[in-house]
């Protein structure tokens, strides 16, 4: 064999793989069942895969020219799982955004239903209802904060486990994540 040139590392089959060394050898030193053929153009995708088998059936006529696919559809296809993964992860962050804000709502309700008595008392004896909401506000406001910070911390904390199976996640920020918190 002779050595023509060096290539980098590739990757095959999978996206999320280690790039494996690799060998070309002329087909004519070592026959294969199927060649694989990558082509770059500037033409449409459409008119592509036409120009393709035109000139390959004007050398080799007798050459059966399997499916062209661009390198997009092959690209969309290596990340189908992934996709299908980060939308049904997705999915069920809404679902549990949505379970969070009633229970939310749900303990601030019972938090105020059961300070009825306490509130109607101290609007008698001559407290105005600014005074009396910036208290509820107050005693609610506490597990609110204790929430924010747990779910502040669980996102630092679990930001290592969606990168491993996203790769392609980048890192949750402090700014974005404390501006998320703050807004839920």
């Amino acid at each position: 064999f002779e050595i023509v040139g060096v290539s980098s590392d590739t990757v095959q089959e999978k996206l999320t793989a280690a790039p494996r060394p690799i060998i070309y050898l002329p087909y004519a030193q070592k026959p294969r069942g199927a060649v694989a053929l990558v082509v770059r153009s500037s033409g449409r995708a459409t008119t592509t895969p036409q120009i393709i088998r035109q000139a390959i059936s004007k050398f080799e006529p007798q050459l059966r020219v399997g499916e062209i696919q661009s390198l997009g559809a092959i690209v969309d296809r290596l990340l189908a799982p992934q996709r299908y993964a980060a939308l049904v992860l997705a999915v069920i962050a809404m679902v549990a955004t949505l379970v969070a804000v009633v229970g939310v709502y749900a303990v601030m309700s019972q938090m105020v239903s059961t300070s009825i008595p306490e509130l109607g008392l101290r609007l008698a004896l001559g407290a105005k209802p600014g005074e009396l909401a910036w208290m509820v506000i107050r005693r609610c406001s506490g597990g609110a904060l204790v929430g924010v910070a747990g779910g502040i911390g669980l996102a630092f904390g679990l930001t290592k486990f969606i990168q491993s199976v996203a790769p392609a996640m980048p890192a949750v920020s402090w700014p974005a994540a404390i501006a998320v918190g703050l807004i839920m």
